[in-house]
């Protein structure tokens, strides 16, 4: 008795284990390099991007402000970014000499599709028309304000909350200040900005910010400016509190935020309490030149960084971003270094374990130069799958894919009405059980800082979420219900959920050839295949004496699902194979074809 309950024990024991060991590896995250950054090339000297989907076909395309080169966007067809600069209008963009990084996506005339707004050689407004960016400066009003200087870093939200896109920035290469500029506020009233700095801050502030930010740091539905500064620290970064018809300075000493500079600067709730934490990377003039987390209690900040693994100082790490990479429902952190290996801080509850060398995200540094290294980082679902991929940017170019996990995820998609139509500035709040989280909405800009137009939250193991909760700009508040995951949604304002997208390209465990469809069919019909990893593909239509009578699909094609269409009208009826031949894989079903 004694030995079988002995037995019972030990083989209770093995499969405690082998259940937890598959569970544990089922959350395991890889990040692997694609080929050839599926189209995305490679040009020195690029700080900032901004990722948006400017021409609402469902896809995040790629921004990239242009030093010494114009602008370059990339269109993501979904399995490729294609270079569509020239047709899109942005040949002419003004190139600059010096740390191009300031462009943000946000819909600034409120016509529904995304424009952008830039600071090379002063400040530009492009507006979209039906995918061609013209630039409407000029008529904005824009044209004189720092014209001829490079911005570090624009950042956009509706701080007055009159329904526009307003912008501020603090820096630019100004003649006698070095790299430092004064910081400005520009309201924007149906698409013509005025500078109003005087009116909301009241005081002149030179500082060099190479990511300001608007940020709701007192959850009151407001937006707050936050502008950091580098080498500048005299003045300190700023804090400056919305109280509706002015911008409040704070006091280093009351809010805990001591650092007197930082180069690279990101907001999350990465402990899931309902307030925006700030992590900061230091510049070398800094009181201690180690990385910071300041844990926001209400207003009061508390520095939390000393004694953990992100106690460390990351020299030139200009972009560093927060983002749920494994969908376990807490935000995780990405750093861009210069000249090192990146660092990708998973977060464990409000703990963090460096990760970046076991999920293949710390890659080594690129390129040559003064400036040999991906010091800007974001975080970006290029694919619609629903997991974080990473793209690494400056010198040279790195796109990296997620392989996925079995956690579950959802992605919303807001669009304004009587508020901005991208939503920008919204909170968004998404509930499961005992665990709440909550996303803004962030004017598109990357690399230096994350954007996310469409909020990203990992929901572990949950299938459904009980709430999506978003609080607009203007205080209107919005609830759906019941929310099944692995999905996208979007999300009107002052209707909720419209419109549901399932997940797209999900990574197949194997190669698959499926029946076509219709079958029998007459002209054309369907073929579905599925590829684990990016393959060469030959799929070719055989007859019934083995001879190839026509090629249905030839090239590499990326991983996921994939459906080619056979048109067979020039062949006569009858019976048919056809064969797919990718990575090894070898495959025939067959068809026929009735006329």
């Amino acid at each position: 008795m004694k030995n079988l309950s002995r037995s019972l024990i030990i083989i209770g024991s093995i499969l405690f284990f082998v259940s937890t060991m598959n569970m544990l590896s089922a959350q395991d995250i890889t990040f692997k390099e694609t080929e050839n950054n599926l189209g995305i090339t490679s040009q020195s000297g690029q700080f900032g991007c901004a990722w948006g989907d400017y021409d609402e076909d469902g896809d995040l395309d790629l921004l990239i402000s242009g030093q010494g080169n114009p602008h370059l966007l990339y269109k993501n067809d979904g399995s490729q970014f294609v270079d569509v600069s020239a047709e899109a209008g942005l040949a002419t963009t003004p190139p600059v000499a010096v740390y191009a990084q300031g462009v943000v996506w946000g819909d600034f005339d409120n016509d529904g599709d995304l424009d952008f707004f830039t600071g090379q050689s002063g400040v530009h407004l492009y507006l979209n028309n039906n995918g061609v960016f013209g630039d409407s400066s000029e008529a904005a009003d824009l044209s004189t304000i720092e014209s001829g200087n490079t911005i570090w870093g624009v950042t956009a939200a509706d701080y007055d909350k009159d329904g526009d896109l307003d912008v501020a920035f603090a820096g630019g290469n100004q003649e006698g200040s070095g790299l430092a500029g004064p910081a400005r506020v520009l309201q924007n009233n149906n698409s013509v900005f005025s500078e109003v700095t005087d009116v909301v801050i009241g005081f002149d502030l030179i500082l060099e910010s190479w990511n300001s930010q608007w940020v709701d740091v007192e959850n009151d539905g407001d937006q707050d400016l936050w502008l950091p500064t580098i080498r500048t620290p005299n003045e300190g970064c700023a804090l400056f509190i919305n109280e509706g018809d002015e911008l409040v300075i704070t006091d280093p000493a009351e809010t805990g935020i001591t650092a007197r500079s930082a180069i690279s600067s990101s907001w999350a709730d990465f402990d899931n309490d309902g307030d925006l934490d700030l992590f900061l990377t230091p510049f070398g003039g800094d009181n201690d030149g180690n990385c910071k987390l300041y844990q926001n209690d209400g207003g009061t900040f508390t520095n939390i960084a000393p004694g953990t693994p992100l106690d460390s100082a990351y020299a030139n790490s200009r972009g560093s971003c927060w983002g749920d990479y494994d969908n376990d429902g807490d935000q995780d952190l990405l750093i861009g270094r210069n000249g090192s290996v990146q660092k990708l801080f998973r977060n464990d509850g409000g703990s963090f374990v460096e990760v970046g060398a076991e999920t293949g995200a710390g890659v080594p540094p690129g390129g040559t130069g003064a400036y040999p290294g991906y010091r800007c980082a974001t975080f970006v679902d290029y694919d619609n799958d629903g997991f974080l991929d990473i793209y690494l940017m400056e010198r040279p170019k790195k796109l990296l894919h997620n392989e996925g996990n079995s956690n579950h995820w959802i992605v919303i998609k807001p669009k304004g009405i009587t508020n901005n139509t991208a939503g920008i500035g919204a909170r968004v709040r998404v509930v499961t059980g005992s665990l709440s989280q909550i996303r803004y909405v962030q004017a598109g800009a990357g690399g230096i800082t994350n954007g996310f137009l469409w909020p990203h939250f990992g929901l572990g193991s949950a299938t459904s979420v009980d709430s999506v909760i978003v609080q607009w700009p203007n205080g209107v508040i919005d609830v759906s219900t019941k929310v099944p995951a692995d999905r996208y949604y979007t999300f009107v304002e002052g209707t909720g959920i419209t419109s549901v997208e399932e997940k797209r390209n999900t990574i197949p465990m194997a190669y698959t050839l499926r029946q076509n469809y219709p079958n029998p069919f007459n002209p054309s019909t369907t073929i579905e295949f599925s590829l684990p990893v990016r393959s060469e593909v030959h799929l070719v239509l055989v007859n019934m004496l083995g001879q190839v009578v026509k090629k249905i699909a030839t090239g590499y094609f990326e991983s996921g699902n994939h459906k080619v269409r056979l048109y067979a009208s020039d062949l006569a009826t009858g019976e048919y194979f056809y064969k797919l031949e990718a990575g090894g894989f070898v495959k025939v079903k067959k068809l026929v074809l009735i006329k």
